[in-house]
């Protein structure tokens, strides 16, 4: 009897390690493949991410590389554009004296002024001045009054005798340049250029703040790219470094500072990049932005900025990075097809032969227990017709069986 139930007990012992087994084994293969899919979840973000990164960067960095440019060339611009118009006028002047040879000097004087204020009318942008060889100055451009003043000896924050120097770079040249600084070379820096009228002892030149040439070069370039960028999905951002917003996405805030902006979660956005820009003045930063300001929505952004301190601004571009996660709720659900497709036929598989090696042991089961008991029936049956004593113990004197007789 012991016997026969320690049979039992193994049969079941053997069923219940062989679903055990079965368990384990599919249990392994679906966490190795759901570690394996997170594994290329996490690649796939991470390629998609920096994907993102490259094209703000690469898009930053071009706008860098083009204000740097402009930068590097304003004086050659200012140069150019001040020059065109004194050439301009230069023309004017030669022409409206070609009939005046053997007048007075003050009827040729007279004649170039006259010429000067009739440009300058037209002109409107700039103010020329005249003045004689010797530094005499004729004509206040400012003011377009005619004075008698001796500015030679004219001297910046810096004793440099600004006028003088561009009279030495005239005589050495067709047409001569000078720079004045007044109060820091920060706060104001201006540009001399002029020429001598040919024929004359008469010096006609112009002045103009180099950093205000500066200031409508930029803003002509940040108007240009407001319309390019008007019909992009994204855009380039430019701030200042005390939070004056040059260049954004919103034309609607484009020269407001972070003072007079409304919107508080785009000051809050001005005010993290200012602070981050002082730590870390190129690279990339993270930072939550309220998509949705009525619904409290959020969403990371990622933006990269870089700081040009010849300027004072700050060059930026943001994404969402959440522009990621149409590709990947479509690389899940393909992928979820897919291992569908292949794991399901094998577990099914897996499945029908553990039911049968179930249904096997189950039954050969059953046969050793009828056996048993097929067994157990013929011995009892032949003890009892035997004229023997029949007497069955263990080693320890328990009796375990004994026959009708005994």
């Amino acid at each position: 009897m012991d016997k026969k139930r320690q049979i039992l007990k193994n049969w079941k012992t053997v069923i219940i390690l062989s679903a055990i087994l079965f368990t384990v084994v599919l249990g392994q293969d679906i966490v190795r493949e759901v570690v394996l899919f997170q594994n290329d979840l996490d690649d796939l973000n991470t390629i998609l991410t920096d994907e993102i990164k490259d094209d703000i960067k690469q898009e930053v960095e071009y706008r860098v590389s083009e204000l740097e440019l402009l930068y590097e060339n304003l004086d050659d611009e200012y140069d150019d554009h001040i020059e065109n118009g004194l050439r301009s006028l230069e023309f004017a002047i030669e022409e409206s004296l070609v009939l005046m040879d053997g007048e007075l000097d003050s009827v040729v004087e007279a004649q170039i002024i006259q010429t000067i204020l009739h440009f300058d009318d037209v002109d409107g942008e700039h103010d020329y001045y005249l003045m004689n060889i010797d530094g005499t100055l004729i004509l206040n451009g400012e003011t377009n009054e005619t004075v008698n003043v001796d500015i030679m000896d004219s001297t910046d924050d810096f004793s440099r005798l600004y006028i003088q120097e561009m009279i030495d770079d005239i005589e050495d040249n067709s047409i001569g340049h000078a720079h004045a600084f007044f109060g820091g070379v920060s706060k104001s820096t201006m540009g001399y250029i002029g020429l001598r009228i040919e024929g004359t002892d008469y010096i006609l030149y112009s002045v103009a703040e180099i950093n205000h040439y500066l200031n409508v070069l930029l803003e002509e370039y940040y108007l240009d790219l407001s319309e390019f960028y008007s019909t992009k999905d994204g855009a380039v951002y430019v701030l200042n470094l005390d939070g004056l917003v040059h260049l954004h996405k919103n034309p609607e805030i484009m020269g407001l500072d972070r003072d007079t902006i409304e919107n508080p979660y785009i000051v809050d956005t001005i005010n993290y990049i200012l602070t981050q820009s002082a730590d870390k003045p190129i690279g990339f930063i993270e930072y939550e932005y309220y998509a949705d300001s009525i619904n409290g929505d959020t969403t990371t952004r990622i933006s990269y900025i870089h700081v040009i301190e010849e300027l004072g601004i700050i060059v930026g571009y943001s994404a969402d990075k959440e522009l990621n996660d149409a590709i990947i709720s479509d690389f899940v659900n393909e992928s979820l097809r897919k291992n569908l497709q292949l794991l399901i036929p094998v577990y099914l598989i897996l499945s029908v032969i553990t039911v049968v090696i179930t249904k096997k042991i189950i039954t050969n089961t059953r046969m050793s227990t009828q056996m048993f008991q097929e067994e157990e029936q013929l011995y009892e049956t032949f003890s009892d017709i035997t004229e023997d004593i029949i007497l069955i113990t263990d080693n320890k004197g328990n009796i375990l069986f004994t026959n009708k007789l005994a």
